[in-house]
């Protein structure tokens, strides 16, 4: 936890960012269903004492960390402008987007990365007006490549 924690600070430093943005849901681990070991391996997982180990490293560098409810982050099709509602229990919401496959998220003009598409909803709920160089930028043409960071724990 400590190394990738420490990477997504050199990240930061590297990119010149000030903020991170971190998604959280309240519960998330309590209805889990992904068999027996699985359930095991990912629900003693320390999530809290990995965001604190990002929130006191990013203080030492003056690297700001903002936490944040993820509802419909995922569901919500951020290129096509889709709201971005907070969820509340009984509420029903239409998206013109969909998730499609593994990792694949379909929207009106294409396909995207799922991740990106929930990574931005997590961004929009923190920074809105970071939507509109997203929207020049996708307009631009210019397309986005997440990549994968190998860590060893």
């Amino acid at each position: 936890m400590h190394k990738a924690s420490r990477n997504i600070i050199d990240y930061a430093i590297d990119t010149n960012s000030g903020l991170i943005i971190v998604g959280e849901n309240k519960h998330w681990k309590q209805e889990i269903n992904i068999g027996k070991k699985n359930n095991q391996n990912f629900v003693s997982i320390p999530y809290d004492k990995f965001k604190a180990m990002i929130e006191y490293k990013a203080e030492e560098f003056g690297i700001d960390v903002v936490f944040t409810e993820e509802s419909y982050t995922s569901k919500s099709s951020h290129l096509d402008l889709d709201s971005l509602p907070v969820y509340k229990k009984g509420e029903s919401h239409r998206f013109t987007g969909k998730r499609i496959g593994r990792g694949l998220y379909r929207w009106s003009k294409g396909i995207i990365n799922a991740d990106l598409n929930g990574a931005i909803g997590i961004i929009k709920k923190v920074v809105p007006e970071a939507l509109d160089l997203l929207i020049e930028i996708r307009n631009r043409g210019v397309g986005f490549a997440p990549f994968k960071v190998m860590n060893t724990f």
